[in-house]
């Protein structure tokens, strides 16, 4: 095979398997079936760690600036069940299926109250610019 012949083989190649690659990731998502241009926010009743993301939120008055869907877990089985499934799609470490706070943006997944606000801070100055 002369050279010029097996760079188009290769590229072919190359081209295929990163359509097939952005496809899988796509069906990963889509499979999730959550708003795209949303912010998902995950919280428990008497989590105080969720506490400090809702006061934030309040105070910048989040929804006039972002999309935000708030779900309880602690009450509700089918948002916990859906917070599982959105965590195993983000690898989140098993012993830490079911925790909250949690937020998921356009398959971008945070855990914890202060990187959840630094990513609000981050979206709101986007927003602003």
């Amino acid at each position: 095979m002369n050279k010029a012949k097996r760079a188009v083989w290769i590229f072919s190649i190359s081209i295929t398997l990163v359509i097939i690659i952005l496809f899988a990731i796509y069906l990963k998502t889509a499979s999730l079936n959550l708003p795209e241009n949303t912010v998902i926010f995950y919280y428990g009743v008497t989590c105080p760690h969720c506490k400090n993301v809702e006061a934030y939120m309040t105070e910048v008055n989040i929804s006039s600036i972002l999309s935000v869907e708030s779900k309880e877990v602690y009450l509700n089985k089918t948002n916990a069940d859906e917070l599982i499934k959105v965590e195993k799609f983000c690898k989140i470490q098993k012993d830490y299926y079911g925790a909250v706070p949690f937020a998921y943006y356009n398959g971008e997944c945070y855990l914890g109250d202060v990187p959840i606000i630094e990513f609000l801070k981050q979206k709101i100055s986007e927003v602003n610019e």
